[in-house]
């Protein structure tokens, strides 16, 4: 059984698990569609690497929603 201090830190503790979980879910996505891009075009340069490791959730979907629609990878980076 928790004590009241262990109780009381439960949320809080929740939020940052909650968070922690986002972060690597995002993690993963950027992971995946870099590993995407090295495949379909080549190793990705220090750019894009650093452009989706710092996307957002919406922004990584995006790019990889259009990885098969583009003929190159500026304009997939380029469609935003």
């Amino acid at each position: 059984m928790l004590s009241r201090v262990e109780h009381s830190k439960l949320p809080s503790f929740r939020i940052g698990l909650e968070q922690g979980m986002e972060q690597g879910l995002q993690w993963g996505e950027a992971a995946l569609l870099l590993k995407l891009v090295a495949r379909r075009f080549g190793a990705p340069d220090d750019s894009i690497i650093e452009r989706v490791n710092s996307a957002s959730p919406e922004q990584l979907e995006l790019w990889a929603d259009n990885l098969f629609e583009v003929e190159t990878l500026a304009e997939l980076f380029d469609s935003h």
